[in-house]
This record gives structure tokens, C-alpha cells and sequence, in this order.
């Protein structure tokens, strides 16, 4: 699921459910109710797709296409449902979708994961902890210059922030597991990653020592996730 796609279909749907919110003309009760079967359809295809997942091909992008477009669909209803004279119950369930814009506006990287993966986390890639709050960190592929290698970032931890150390970590592969090597704290840590490769006939595992600084040269800066 391009990330990209995602981003424009919510804000699109964000920017539907205002206007009709507050610019929309009422719909009948049928027509409403026909537009809440098309949700309610996006939502079993999501559900369908999620519970068979080992067994049907390609089920992450179904997945993901699925839970997009009921949280769109979601929105759009949202100001719909409060223009029209529809259940209060069908009314207050659609304002639930309107919260997601708070989440999106405390954490966006969050929420595309969210939209993407249906799941609320820090990052949709791999991590892996080097200790005393520190994560080695798989960088979302829009932000890597170059996609066809993994690119991963340094940060630490501090409750509900992170303080980003660095970028664009590269270990020349995707990474299988890691191995700190050394750790001086405030200053450095050394890792060791490693990163397998199947062939028909054989499989390889390369390891790449990459020594990585532990503090930024703007000291006590905590920023957002982004």
C-alpha cells in the first residue's frame, strides 16, 4: 500500500466530512443507510482478510485497503450522520472516526501506521533495543533516498517521546538481528547486523559492524516522532 495514497485518502476524507458537516445538505434515511452497508462491507473485508491471513495470498495489502477505506468511509459518515436525521447511536458511532485526526495530529507517523497496518505503533519496520532505552529503528520507505535498501535510525526513548539521534543508518541489507558489540554510554555503541541471503542452492548470512554516536550535536532536544 503506497504510503503516499494513504496520506491523500484520509486527508481527502477528513476534508468530506467537514464540508459535509457543516455545508451538506440532509440525505434520506435510506440513502444513508445504504452508504453505512458500504462500511460496514469495507469493515468485514478488513476482518475477513485479517483472520485469514496465513492462508490467503496478498492478504496484507487487502488488509490494509480494507481498514483505509473504513476509517475514510468513517470520517466522510461522520459529518453526513450529524446533517441528517439518522440514529443518534449511528450518529455518536461515526464521531469516533473524528478522533483519528487527534492522533494524526499528535503522532502522524503513528497514525499512517495506523492506516497501513491497522495497528497504532512507532514504526510499521523493524527494532531492535541496543539497551538503556536506545532502538535501532527500520525508517518509514518514503523517508529513505534510496528505497531499495533498508535505512534504520537511532533513537531514544523518553516515555511518550522519542528524541531521534540519527538517520539513515545503512547495514547494506535488511537486517535479521543485531549485536551490540560495545557501549560507552553518552558517547557510542558499536552493532553488529546481520543480514541473510537465500538462493536456490545456497543461504548467506553478511554482517556489517556499524559504530553509531549516542548523543546529537544539539544536546537536550526532544522532539516529536514525525
Amino acid at each position: 500500500m503506497n504510503v503516499y495514497l494513504a496520506i491523500i485518502l484520509y486527508i481527502v476524507s477528513v476534508v468530506a466530512g467537514i464540508l459535509a458537516l457543516f455545508a451538506g445538505k440532509s440525505i434520506s434515511k435510506i440513502n444513508f443507510l445504504f452508504l453505512f452497508l458500504i462500511h460496514l462491507l469495507f469493515i468485514a473485508g478488513s476482518i475477513f482478510a485479517t483472520t485469514t491471513g496465513n492462508k490467503t495470498a496478498g492478504y496484507t495489502s487487502i488488509t490494509s485497503l480494507s481498514f483505509l477505506f473504513t476509517i475514510c468511509s468513517g470520517l466522510i459518515l461522520f459529518g453526513i450522520s450529524w446533517n441528517s436525521n439518522v440514529y443518534v447511536i449511528l450518529k455518536f458511532y461515526f464521531s469516533l472516526f473524528s478522533l483519528t485526526l487527534l492522533l494524526f495530529i499528535f503522532s502522524p507517523s503513528r497514525m499512517i501506521n495506523f492506516l497501513l497496518t491497522a495497528k497504532y505503533a512507532d514504526t510499521m519496520g523493524k527494532t531492535f533495543s541496543l539497551g538503556e532505552n536506545y532502538f535501532l529503528e527500520e525508517q518509514t520507505s518514503f523517508m529513505n533516498g534510496d528505497a531499495a535498501i533498508p535505512h534504520y535510525k537511532l533513537v531514544q526513548k523518553h516515555g511518550m517521546f522519542h528524541e531521534t539521534i540519527e538517520r539513515d543508518i545503512v547495514f547494506g541489507g535488511n537486517l535479521d538481528s543485531i549485536k551490540v558489540l560495545e557501549f560507552t554510554e553518552g558517547k557510542t555503541v558499536l552493532v553488529r547486523g546481520y543480514s541473510g541471503k537465500n538462493t536456490f542452492v545456497s543461504s548467506e548470512i553478511d554482517s556489517v559492524d556499524a559504530a553509531i554516536k549516542l548523543v546529537k550535536e544539539k544536546k537536550d532536544h526532544i522532539e516529536r516522532k514525525l
